[in-house]
């Protein structure tokens, strides 16, 4: 059996990077709040600001930067993308800290398309799906690995080590991309941004994506603040190590999603994650005074917060099929959008008052998504195969790997797994009967079929 590329590898330390990039700030809020002499609600807005670049960001520097070939395109964003994080760690002022945080989002953007694309070409015809999966894995494995690490980091060597570690993982994955070198890939052909824009103009459309926004939001009012949180109320000195139960719980929850949905459709996951994950966070002050109490509710959290994003891509294409790339590049952004929302508002309420009722505003936004959904779900047609039960279920349908890139090719390869991508994060492998499965993938320069 082939060996898979090495620079496949190293491109999946980029998206360690990235993903580790996004979460990894809420670790060390406090310090940097300290350190820079401004509130912790102040100091959350580096969260807001980062995620608000991104999510308007990625489909305007996506439409800009169709020119550059992919190879190119890579190693300046990660270059750029390294040398961002740098700046961050020697600021010295916060409001130079905000700018270099701007920097990064948008190089941060421009880096999932741009990997996806060179792992694709990069792979044999029968490996892509793996390949693609490697590289997307890396935003997983950032929850489970690089926030804790990186908050580790600025717990003891304080919080620019934090950026100085994630710079590392950009120029160790730049410099060995640039000496192992990458075959030439063309520039992806244009796509307007009023076309990137346009599903946007159906009310169904609209209507299917604002529940990711809200649920993201809701969970982000907390998790922007979670460490201050539970120093609070566990009463423990160093809680870094709790991040772990929550990355774990994302592992768990990105496998379960994909599992249910090819067996008992999208609608009842998503519901009965939401009313769950409603009830963990409005006990969240409660249920998190013990070291116990808060492992298995962080645990619990991130399996039913990464639960929701196979199914609800799985409804969105079902929603939309004509445009099968936009949509779910419309979704990602919809996720940071709501990751900018969640934080802001975080900050605004915990500048008011306590952190500790920030889980109890998290499940009435919760709620909100959840009514959204279920309007969602009524007025919008089922996904196929909503319905069937699991022993009686079709055969699973090509697997969808998005992004910001706006052709499509389709491949067939011998493997087992569904392969579903939301870009940029989080990534969901949807497994499905050990037969050949197809997989569709966006690469530059292609035309549909």
């Amino acid at each position: 059996m082939k060996t898979v590329n090495l620079r496949i590898y190293l491109l999946a330390v980029g998206t360690f990077a990235l993903g580790t990039d996004l979460f990894v700030i809420v670790g060390v809020l406090p310090s940097i709040a300290q350190d820079q002499s401004v509130s912790i609600d102040t100091a959350g807005l580096l969260v807001t600001v980062f995620s608000l670049v991104y999510g308007f960001g990625a489909p305007v520097l996506a439409a800009t930067t169709t020119h550059i070939s992919r190879q190119k395109l890579l190693l300046i964003v990660l270059l750029g993308f390294s040398v961002s994080n740098l700046l961050s760690a020697i600021s010295p002022t916060f409001p130079i800290l905000m700018i270099t945080r701007i920097i990064a989002a948008c190089f941060a953007a421009l880096y999932t398309p741009a990997a996806t694309a060179v792992a694709a070409t990069l792979a044999s015809p029968e490996q892509r799906g793996q390949a693609l999966a490697i590289v997307l894995g890396g935003l997983t494995a950032a929850t489970v690995l690089g926030v804790p690490t990186g908050t580790t980091l600025g717990k003891y060597f304080g919080w620019p080590a934090t950026f100085l570690f994630i710079a590392a993982l950009g120029m160790l994955a730049f410099l060995a991309l640039l000496i192992l070198k990458i075959k030439h890939i063309p520039s992806a052909p244009a796509i307007k941004i009023k076309d990137r824009v346009a599903p946007l103009t159906n009310p169904k459309i609209l209507l299917a994506l604002l529940p990711t926004a809200v649920w993201t939001g809701a969970g982000l009012v907390t998790y922007t603040f979670i460490s201050p949180l539970l120093l609070q109320n566990t009463h423990i000195s160093d809680p870094t190590f709790l991040l772990f139960f929550y990355g774990f719980g994302g592992v768990v929850g990105n496998w379960l999603g994909g599992y249910l949905v090819d067996r008992i459709g999208s609608n009842l996951p998503i519901t009965l994650s939401l009313l769950v994950l409603i009830i963990i966070l409005a006990t969240f002050p409660f249920i998190t005074t013990t070291v116990i109490g808060a492992s298995v509710a962080l645990a619990l959290w991130g399996t039913l917060a990464w639960v929701l994003y196979a199914p609800q891509q799985h409804r969105l294409l079902a929603i939309a099929p004509k445009v099968p790339t936009i949509i779910i590049a419309l979704n990602s952004s919809a996720t940071y959008l709501g990751i900018a929302a969640g934080s802001a508002i975080g900050s605004l309420i915990i500048s008011q008052t306590s952190v500790l009722i920030l889980g109890p505003i998290s499940a009435i936004f919760g709620f909100v998504s959840l009514v959204i959904y279920v309007i969602s779900s009524i007025i919008s047609p089922k996904p196929k195969g909503e319905s069937t039960p699991a022993a009686a279920a079709p055969a699973p349908v090509p697997a969808t790997v998005a992004s910001s890139l706006p052709a499509q090719i389709v491949f067939s390869a011998p493997i087992s797994a569904q392969i579903v991508f939301t870009a940029p994060i989080p990534a969901q492998i949807v497994f499905s009967a050990p037969e050949p499965a197809q997989v569709a993938f966006a690469a530059p320069a292609m035309t549909e079929h």
